[in-house]
C-alpha cells in the first residue's frame, strides 16, 4: 500500500492540493509514520475557490501563510476518521487549532455540511476523503 503523499501525487483529482502541498511543505508530513485523516479538496474546488476570491493560480499560491493555514484546516493528525465508523456527528481537531464536524446521514458524508465526494482512500499513514468545496478557516 502506498503512503498518503504518495497517494496525493499520483490522484489526478487533486493535482492542485499537491502542488499546494508542496509549496508549503506540508507534503514530507505525509511520508513520514504519523497518522493523518485529510480532508483534500478536488481540483474543481479549488479552481472555484480561487475564482470566487478574484485571484489567478499563482497569486493564491502565492500567499504562503494563508494558504498554509487553509490546508492545515484540511488536515486532523493522529487518527484515521472512516465514514463507515461514524454513527452520529462527529468534531475532530485539525492542525490550524479549529475543529471539523464530520456527519454522516442518509449515506451523505459531509464535513462542515460539505459533500465527501469520494471517501475512505486508505493509506499506510491514514485516509483521506474529497471534497467538492474548500473549507475555510477563521484566519488568525
Amino acid at each position: 500500500m502506498a503512503n498518503l503523499a504518495e497517494i496525493i501525487k499520483t490522484n489526478p483529482n487533486i493535482s492542485l492540493a499537491y502542488k499546494y502541498f508542496q509549496t508549503t511543505g506540508l507534503i514530507d508530513s505525509f511520508s513520514t509514520d504519523d497518522i493523518f485523516t485529510l480532508f483534500i479538496p478536488t481540483d474543481g474546488a479549488f479552481e472555484k475557490q480561487i475564482n470566487s476570491l478574484g485571484l489567478t493560480k499563482e497569486e493564491f499560491i502565492n500567499d504562503t501563510k494563508k494558504l498554509h493555514e487553509i490546508l492545515n484546516y484540511h488536515i486532523s493528525k493522529g487518527e484515521k476518521f472512516f465514514s463507515k465508523d461514524l454513527k452520529v456527528e462527529k468534531e475532530v481537531n485539525t492542525l490550524s487549532d479549529q475543529t471539523l464536524d464530520l456527519s454522516v446521514e442518509n449515506d451523505t458524508f459531509t464535513v462542515n455540511g460539505v459533500n465527501v465526494c469520494q471517501r475512505d482512500i486508505v493509506a499506510d499513514n491514514g485516509v483521506l476523503h474529497l471534497l467538492d468545496r474548500v473549507l475555510i478557516p477563521i484566519f488568525s
